[in-house]
């Protein structure tokens, strides 16, 4: 099953003519590359989950709503870098990068709920025509994970016009990466759910 949860399973059971009970796990692992104002990072992305859910089909037992909850241990660390020499800006202030001993560290993202609710919608099967072997399941929906938050620290020396410095002990420094790292959390604040969509592959013997 492909989904944006990462690869994983459902398992379900009938409870009722119109509810199923069903949980499921999923992983991903990938590695992003991605550039913000000069700043390089390299990252490492994790999600693990499981969910446990229960499906209500108003009508037929093709189409479902379903309510839920998200069990998720998700992380995703960063190293970044500025080329030697490069510019780069944090709040409102720029920097050029030394080439002896560039500026460089670490991010991560800070997620704020293990635990979330989710509401999809789906279909057991989208083939058209009477298919009583292969089925090809779709959904899709939300889970209220709460917008992440991201930190970082970086280290070296930079430069500005009045000279060099090292940047984790100067204050001004400091106070720009702040200022970006507010940037940057202000913008996740709105993204406080996370999408959920699947489609999966089926046959039944």
């Amino acid at each position: 099953m492909a989904n944006s949860l990462g690869a994983g399973f459902d398992v379900s059971t009938p409870i009722s003519r119109r509810f199923d009970l069903r949980g499921g796990g999923n992983f991903l692992a990938l590695g992003y590359e991605f550039d913000v104002d000069g700043l390089h990072y390299d990252s490492d992305i994790r999600l693990q989950s499981g969910n446990l859910r229960l499906d209500w089909f108003p009508r037929h037992r093709n189409f479902y709503i379903s309510l839920g909850i998200l069990f998720s241990y998700n992380k995703m660390t960063a190293l970044s870098h500025v080329p030697p020499g490069a510019h780069f800006e944090l709040g409102d202030e720029s920097f050029t990068n030394s080439t002896s001993d560039p500026v460089h560290g670490d991010a991560h993202l800070i997620f704020p709920r293990n635990v979330s609710p989710m509401l999809t919608v789906g279909f057991r099967n989208i083939l058209p025509g009477n298919h009583r072997h292969i089925s090809v399941p779709v959904e899709f929906g939300v889970a209220y994970t709460g917008a992440p938050k991201i930190d970082v620290t970086l280290v070296g020396t930079a430069c500005q016009q009045d000279g060099c410095f090292n940047f984790a002990q100067n204050a001004e420094a400091q106070q720009s990466l702040k200022d970006e790292i507010r940037n940057i959390n202000d913008t996740l604040s709105n993204i406080p759910v996370y999408p959920v969509v699947s489609i999966g592959f089926g046959y039944r013997f």
